[in-house]
């Protein structure tokens, strides 16, 4: 094997995701970051009826690796998630974590997506949020614009910059 090919595989080693007891480790540390609305940027992608995907920053409630946006029903986003309920959020941390470079927390969560209409359900996720961080319902209420939630369920969550080099894959969110 040639010195090349030697160091490809060793930097392959350290991308890996790392076994699954070091990862259930860092999990409540993940949930943490992005339950944390002040440390990260969140961004949703979802795909367009010709498959093309699309991602537009969100702003995301979580509880219990549930992902929670508020969308209405004039919203691209909406369709697209009525359309194809696989979607993806991704959380980029807005701090540093080396001086040298700009290396933040990065979480990607592939997952299935519903969208709540029904203005009951809609209403207590309002409530639920108020509830957890005092911001209840701050969308003008008018007659012509329906609020509804997007609620993603994960299947797969990768994360870089908790252990090195080494990304933290999980799931299994019980």
């Amino acid at each position: 094997m040639s010195e090349e090919e030697t160091t490809g595989k060793e930097a392959w080693s350290q991308e890996k995701g790392l076994s699954d007891d070091i990862a259930e480790q860092y999990k409540l540390q993940i949930l943490e970051f992005i339950s944390d609305k002040n440390a990260h940027m969140a961004y949703l992608m979802s795909r367009r009826k010709n498959g093309e995907e699309i991602m537009r920053p969100v702003g995301t409630f979580v509880t219990d690796w549930t992902v929670e946006t508020l969308t209405q029903h004039v919203q691209p986003k909406t369709n697209h998630i009525m359309n194809d309920s696989n979607v993806g959020y991704l959380w980029v941390g807005k701090e540093t974590r080396d001086n040298a470079l700009w290396n933040p927390y990065v979480v990607w969560m592939h997952g299935l997506a519903e969208v709540i209409t029904d203005q009951d359900r809609v209403d207590d996720f309002y409530e639920r949020r108020k509830n957890k961080t005092g911001v209840g319902m701050i969308h003008h209420d008018d007659d012509t614009t329906l609020h509804y939630v997007i609620k993603t369920t994960p299947k797969y969550i990768r994360a870089e910059g908790w252990h090195g080099r080494n990304a933290i894959v999980i799931k299994d969110f019980s």
